[in-house]
């Protein structure tokens, strides 16, 4: 498809609604954009899923306790290519089409080689919630670049410590039971 002097192949956008209790997400897949100008030039790509009434919203995972909410973004600009831009993630509470709610920390691109970032912020999401994601990219005149990002939501891991102590627990109780025996035996 072409925009003006953008030529964008769009490979897929996704999402995973209404999620399940391991994960929710929103993705724009591997995006191949070809500034045919020659001057740089700028496309904003959004991607959203939730509300409305032509869209399903997310029901899972839920919270308590609180939700990641991870953005991932990465890319490869073509020979010779400077991009710049941003990729930003949201995940809202009140499960509205491209509502801007909880936001994750904004991922800045200023690349000539391949690049791959990845921020994360805590959601607290009520019964439906939809994600939302945006990205802006300015690209030099008569260059291309390949470019994906994604919108994830997971539950928060339980403490390490928990875990651990949690998993010692039974040998705890067979060291208990088995000194209550020896202790049986000697009397």
């Amino acid at each position: 498809m072409t925009l003006g002097d953008i030529t964008i192949d769009f490979s897929t956008g996704r999402s995973s609604a209404p999620g399940n209790v391991v994960t929710a997400y929103i993705s724009q897949g591997q995006t191949s954009i070809r500034n045919n100008s020659g001057s740089a030039q700028t496309i904003t790509i959004t991607v959203t899923s939730g509300g409305g009434a032509h869209e399903e919203g997310f029901s899972a995972p839920q919270s308590p306790p609180p939700l990641n909410l991870l953005s991932t973004a990465s890319g490869t600009p073509g020979s010779g290519a400077t991009v710049t831009g941003t990729f930003k993630s949201w995940g809202d509470a009140s499960d509205v089409e491209f509502g801007h709610g909880k936001a994750a920390p904004v991922i800045n691109i200023n690349a000539t080689v391949s690049y791959a970032n990845t921020t994360t912020t805590s959601f607290s999401p009520n019964t439906m919630y939809s994600l939302t994601d945006e990205a802006v990219y300015t690209i030099t005149g008569g260059k291309s670049t390949d470019a994906s990002g994604q919108t994830d939501i997971f539950p928060t891991p339980a403490p390490a410590g928990l875990v651990l102590s949690l998993t010692g627990l039974p040998l705890f109780g067979l060291g208990v039971w088995l000194r209550r025996r020896s202790k049986l035996q000697i009397a």
